[in-house]
């Protein structure tokens, strides 16, 4: 029986390094690529039983590694915060309250929740949900009129709701929303463009009413298909103003998605109507901390009295969906999250940072690791493959590996894997997160490969001759052999 056991697992090893040998020569393959003859690339994989290097190409080269930079934010997150972690947005009044009226003021205090409202992910309240709970805990207290103002105190996080390294083409689409201390229905809002003539603008409807917000509408009417990603939305954190720019389709109504300039002001303004509508009148104009601040005026903070609150999902949950969806709102403030709580100020360098010692302090070399946001969105980026590997290996030994092995993609099964590697060999067994960039894709994550073996593996592309779509028809060659060895 002894000699039995020996034999299968020399077989298993013979194939699993045939294997190897394979994936060594589609990497031989692709270094000769012409698609690949002005890319920057490298790969690397790491056997998780040892740590030992199995294959790498230029695996110690600094690359712009997009959405794999998530990997980093979100495992830190869990390691330094735990991931039964929840935010509380919490509703106080102010002043006292005398035959129906409240002299003072309804404030919203955030804590940076960016599930609040969300249509993201599961297990979060509606907007409808928000504002009834609200209006409803008013009338339960009796009050019939508010002798003050609507207050989203988003004070938590001090500094500008983007990173400073961002690309203004980005920072006016949805996937460029700022992370702000409130945050609220993923901040973003939509533009239906209902088509009219030939290089004419379309239509525009904007869901939802944004006051003051202003629409330079430049979107033309084209007769070539479009998905809606050549329409652009250009505009700045607290500007009002929007720019719209691009092709839409002239063959039916599209949805573009922008990001709110302003969204503790915008809840504060909605939150200020829906109550009005419900019957309670309110008697000054909405407003923010930061207003409050510009203004010399005073927030209010003493003898605040609580209405209700609202909590999230756990850290877990709120991982999971960053990971699968690739949510830049969610990781921008999980990093910011991470600054709030292990030091003095909620600022994204305080929490690159944190993140930088962290994985310091756990013996990962950071020689050449520069990370400038906690979403991958920044062009500053630049990560090496080995040095994605290496913090794969070392959340593979800690208590929150599970956890965090369960958020990400699963290759031809769930996330933004799930179109890749359908129906082959790899499919189900390259555990991942994703990153797309213009020229540029990125895999970080693990392999569970047939041979038993758990490897840690990275691969970063950027500055190709081909398309997205042929690029990752080469990558899922080189799964397959990897998903083998």
């Amino acid at each position: 029986m002894k000699n039995i056991f020996l034999g299968i697992s020399f077989i298993i090893c013979f194939v699993a390094h045939a294997q190897l040998t394979k994936t060594l020569e589609e990497i031989e393959r692709l270094k000769i690529d012409k698609d690949l003859s002005n890319a920057s690339w490298g790969v690397c994989i790491i056997d998780n039983t040892d740590g030992s290097l199995l294959l790498d190409k230029d695996k110690d080269k600094s690359l712009i590694p997009a959405s794999s930079t998530k990997t980093i934010t979100t495992a830190t997150a869990l390691a330094l915060l735990g991931e039964d972690y929840k935010y509380t947005t919490q509703v106080y009044y102010s002043g006292t309250i005398s035959d129906s009226i409240l002299a003072g003021d309804i404030i919203i205090k955030g804590s940076g929740d960016p599930t609040l409202a969300s249509l993201k992910m599961e297990n979060t309240i509606d907007d409808a949900q928000f504002f009834n709970t609200i209006i409803l805990a008013l009338k339960k207290l009796s009050i019939k009129k508010i002798e003050g103002r609507i207050i989203c105190d988003a004070s938590c996080f001090k500094e500008l709701p983007i990173p400073s390294t961002w690309n203004w083409s980005d920072i006016g689409n949805h996937f460029g929303s700022g992370s702000f201390g409130i945050n609220f229905s993923d901040n973003e809002f939509v533009l239906k463009c209902n088509p009219t003539k030939p290089s004419k603008a379309p239509e525009i409807e904007l869901n939802p009413a944004i006051p003051s917000l202003i629409l330079h509408n430049n979107f033309v009417c084209s007769e070539a298909t479009y998905d809606g990603d050549d329409a652009y939305i250009y505009g700045a954190p607290y500007s009002n103003h929007r720019f719209l720019v691009g092709p839409v389709p002239l063959a039916s109504a599209i949805k573009v998605k922008g990001s709110l300039p302003d969204a503790p002001m915008y809840l504060a303004q909605l939150l200020t109507e829906k109550i009005a509508l419900s019957g309670i009148s309110i008697t000054k104009y909405p407003t923010t901390d930061r207003i409050l601040d510009e203004d010399r005026d005073i927030l209010p903070s003493s003898n605040l009295q609580n209405i209700t609150s609202f909590s999230s999902p756990s850290l877990k949950e709120i991982i999971k969906a960053t990971n699968q969806k690739s949510l830049n709102l969610y990781a921008e403030t999980i990093l910011k999250t991470i600054a709030k709580e292990k030091s003095s100020s909620a600022s994204t360098e305080n929490g690159l940072k944190i993140i930088n010692d962290y994985w310091s302090q756990k013996g990962v070399n950071l020689t050449g690791f520069y990370m400038n946001d906690g979403s991958g969105l920044s062009r500053h980026n630049a990560i090496s493959p080995y040095h994605f590997t290496q913090i794969m290996f070392a959340i593979s030994k800690e208590n929150y590996y599970t956890t965090f092995k369960n958020s990400l993609a699963i290759a031809g099964v769930s996330g933004t894997l799930k179109s890749l590697c359908v129906g082959t060999d790899a499919s189900g067994r390259i555990i991942a997160k994703s990153g797309t960039l213009e020229r540029g894709i990125s895999y970080t994550g693990y392999v569970k490969s047939s041979s038993g073996k758990i490897l840690s593996f990275s691969m970063i592309f950027n500055n190709y001759n081909c398309t997205n779509t042929i690029l990752r028809k080469k990558i899922e060659q080189l799964m397959i052999y990897m998903s083998k060895i």
